[in-house]
């Protein structure tokens, strides 16, 4: 119990540094991970888990929320591209390159499109 208890507060830490040196793919796996059913179902290890770990937890959990279009997410991405380098969640950044693949056509006014992107 108690050596669940220490890796959870060593994964909190680790993804405290991940947010900070802006290693979101990383970021997410852990959470991810952390947030999977047998680990989210030892209540015990989570409640005597101390409160500063619980917030930092629940506050990065916040940006795994999948609504509109992982929006918490993207403003979080958006605010930390001003300064690189920025690892972005590559499962995310695969989906917009298919749906602009996808959503762009191949021929304008019956000619083959060579450029896509200008």
């Amino acid at each position: 119990m108690k050596s669940y208890k220490i890796n959870i507060v060593c994964f909190c830490v680790f993804l405290e540094y991940c947010k900070d040196f802006k290693n979101f793919n990383s970021m997410f796996a852990i959470l991810s991970g952390l947030n999977t059913g047998t680990v989210s179902r030892l209540h015990n290890t989570w409640e005597k888990l101390p409160s500063k770990y619980q917030k930092m937890f629940d506050d990065l959990l916040y940006f795994l929320d999948p609504t509109r279009n992982m929006s918490k997410y993207r403003n979080l991405l958006n605010n930390a591209s001003s300064t690189p380098p920025v690892i972005p969640i590559f499962p995310i950044v695969k989906k917009d390159l298919t749906f602009i693949e996808l959503g762009n056509d191949t021929r304008v006014d019956g000619w083959s499109t060579l450029r896509r992107c200008g």
